[in-house]
């Protein structure tokens, strides 16, 4: 049986969808709604995205945020920043 998806490689210039210049002209072109290019840069900036500090959850808007030793952390919780803010100490006590 024959995939209905190409290989990104296999895509012909001009429509791909992983590339944000493409995207727009796509959008233009009412070959792509709005929403799926929000969700493919999203999909591309994921890497870059803010992570929770203790678990490495790609954080919300919804987000703790703490500053610790003069730097900021963000955390995806209350018990997330209070478990890491515990292992920092922990280990700050370990060094001494």
């Amino acid at each position: 049986m024959k995939s209905k998806y190409k290989k990104v490689d296999d895509e012909p210039e001009g429509d791909n969808i992983y590339d944000g210049e493409d995207r727009e002209e796509m959008v233009e072109e009412d070959e792509l709604e709005g929403f799926e290019d929000g969700f493919m840069q999203g999909y591309n900036e994921g890497e870059r995205a803010a992570k929770c500090a203790l678990c490495r959850a790609v954080l919300d808007v919804d987000f703790v945020e703490e500053e610790i030793n003069g730097k900021v952390y963000r955390f995806c919780s209350e018990d997330h920043a209070e478990i890491y803010k515990n292992r920092l100490s922990e280990n700050m006590n370990e060094e001494e």
